[in-house]
């Protein structure tokens, strides 16, 4: 359904658009993401310890992530790295876990050029990090 004023792209990155429709800015939510736990349903990335095992979920929206929502992931994936588990699960969200870069985000962007540099280095910054674990588990095997 279309929107009047709306663009025809579904592809828009609509907190950036409805943002100018508020005369008023919109405060910013603090989330201290080294608390375990889900502390609000805004939260996009939370962890929960269960016997020496991080789980970190992170449900974006139909799985893509943005150089925003990459660069969070990590930061938890890091902190939770130092805490004393044994194992650390990405568990994605319901459908997926993940199916790459935020396409939507580097669409609307005003420097769509830019902004895919910045969301393909940020995943690859935390496939790097999550990858040498992986690969130390497999030598185990």
């Amino acid at each position: 359904m279309l929107v009047t004023g709306v663009p025809e792209c579904c592809e828009v990155a609509w907190r950036a658009w409805l943002g100018g429709l508020f005369s008023k800015s919109i405060n910013n939510i603090d989330i201290d993401y080294t608390k375990e736990g889900r502390q609000l349903p805004c939260q996009e990335v939370w962890y929960h310890l269960a016997d020496r095992v991080a789980y970190i979920y992170s449900p974006f929206h139909n799985g893509a992530m943005s150089t925003e929502q990459c660069r969070l992931l990590l930061s938890v994936y890091q902190h939770v790295a130092t805490l004393d588990v044994d194992v650390i699960v990405l568990m994605g969200g319901e459908g997926c876990w993940s199916n790459g870069i935020h396409l939507n985000h580097i669409e609307a962007a005003d420097d769509p050029a830019e902004e895919s540099w910045l969301n393909i280095n940020a995943i690859d910054d935390l496939i790097l990090q999550t990858l040498p674990a992986m690969e130390s588990e497999r030598e185990g095997w």
